[in-house]
């Protein structure tokens, strides 16, 4: 492989280097693109744990002189990249995955990007016993950009899925045929945009159990009576949630029961582990991690931050409704529980900084303390709020909220202006009290 001269970049395109002999020096300044679409393609080695994908990026570019498009930096290997067949730079750095054009692009007009890759993704995909997963870090088992939650788009998950195991993407299946030595190739599709981290998939050998109409609980580790006990109440949380939002569930919904701690929401599934679950095993009172994910198919995946500064929208938000479904079913006390174990962790976090944070943050010391401000702080906030305005008001502004931004991506300035219909108020020493703009 050929170096270019200037940084650690190499033409990845096999056969094309002829093409780029003009890219005297790798180019620095990003070009800013508007992401329309992915189409990934994943086999995955389980001997080796490993996978291997082809992955094709729509993508409008922006206007201005710049020839690198930017991704999330991971260690995958990529093997080769085009632009519309012409041949690409590609460097890697700590900090970024860096492609450089080899020509300009017309701002504007579509482009699609084409990249063969392998490896082992340092996060995101775990291997487990008869089955592969993904968890939260997206842009390492696929080139995407973590750190743009405001940029929404189509994914379309064609998987390669060995002999006696079935799959679970993001989206609905639309197709399946068959691959040589019995494995499977299964097409999934979201037909509404969402925001990258929210993409991911399963293949394994799991056992299904059927919760309801568009509702079904996965897993390797579980068997069917041990999901529907499990799982029993997803139908009434549905209904909760959907009565609140003012908006139905966006499509089907499966609850995937993995190994271990995991406990993160994507665009139509939810990944729980086995060990969080053991709580609501050995007390149904303990039913906060279910309903915390499900909570996320509206306030975090149908509703997303613009920015990651603004996560306490989705995080604070749905701590709250978690909190809210346990006093629906348990009575006010367990919604009481919810917001005094918030309260001590945010008070916990103030003695140990010494300082409080705003809601409206991104500088914070430790992960333990963005935690403490997004989830415990942010819940606190709403429960703040809906004590100002009354039950009536606060949740008429939550339905309003949630039925305005639906698809959308939001800061704090929606949130307010949703609430502020609703009561006829200004909210604007509230808001600024807590940080929230």
């Amino acid at each position: 492989m050929a170096k270019a001269r200037g940084g650690p970049w190499m033409i990845v395109a096999a056969g094309l280097a002829l093409a780029a002999t003009s890219v005297r020096a790798a180019p620095n300044e990003v070009l800013p693109i508007e992401v329309t679409a992915y189409e990934v393609s994943i086999t995955p080695d389980f001997q080796a744990r490993t996978i291997a994908g082809e992955e094709r990026i729509r993508f409008r570019p922006g206007a201005g002189s710049g020839q690198v498009l930017r991704f999330s930096p991971n260690a995958l290997q990529i093997d080769s990249a085009t632009v519309d067949g012409w041949p690409l730079l590609v460097g890697h750095t700590p900090e970024a995955t860096r492609i450089a054009l080899t020509r300009p692009l017309t701002p504007g007009r579509e482009a699609t990007l084409t990249i063969r890759y392998h490896g082992v993704p340092a996060r995101g995909l775990k291997f487990g016993k008869d089955a592969v997963w993904t968890e939260y870090f997206t842009c390492d088992w696929m080139i995407c950009e973590l750190d743009r939650p405001g940029e929404k788009a189509l994914i379309t998950l064609k998987l390669a899925v060995p002999q006696g195991m079935t799959s679970l993407a993001s989206g609905a299946q639309v197709s399946q045929k068959g691959l040589p030595g019995g494995a499977k190739l299964v097409t999934w599709r979201e037909t509404r945009p969402y925001s990258a981290y929210l993409y991911g998939f399963a293949i394994g050998r799991f056992e299904r159990a059927k919760l309801g109409k568009g509702l079904t609980a996965l897993s390797a580790v579980a068997d069917e009576a041990r999901l529907k006990r499990l799982f029993a109440q997803t139908p009434a949380m549905v209904a909760f949630f959907e009565d609140r939002a003012g908006v139905p569930l966006p499509g089907r919904y499966t609850s995937l029961l993995v190994e271990g701690d995991a406990a993160q929401e994507a665009s139509s599934f939810s990944i729980l582990g086995l060990e969080g679950m053991k709580a609501q095993e050995a007390d149904p009172h303990e039913d906060w991690l279910p309903a915390h994910e499900l909570a996320h198919q509206w306030w975090g995946n149908l509703i997303t931050c613009r920015a990651w500064n603004d996560l306490w929208i989705d995080e604070g938000l749905t701590v709250f409704m978690t909190a809210a479904w346990k006093e629906h079913r348990w009575g006010r006390g367990a919604f009481d529980h919810e917001m005094d174990l918030a309260k001590r962790r945010w008070d916990g976090l103030k003695k140990e900084a010494g300082r409080d944070y705003p809601l409206a943050w991104d500088a914070y010391p430790s992960l333990r303390a963005r935690r403490a401000i997004e989830y415990s702080k942010g819940a606190l906030f709403f429960d703040a709020l809906r004590r100002e305005l009354g039950d009536a008001v606060f949740w008429a502004g939550i339905k309003g909220y949630t039925q305005a931004n639906a698809g959308r991506a939001v800061t704090g300035q929606d949130l307010k202006a949703a609430m502020e219909k609703a009561s006829g108020r200004d909210l604007s020493a509230t808001f600024r009290q807590w940080g929230a703009v």
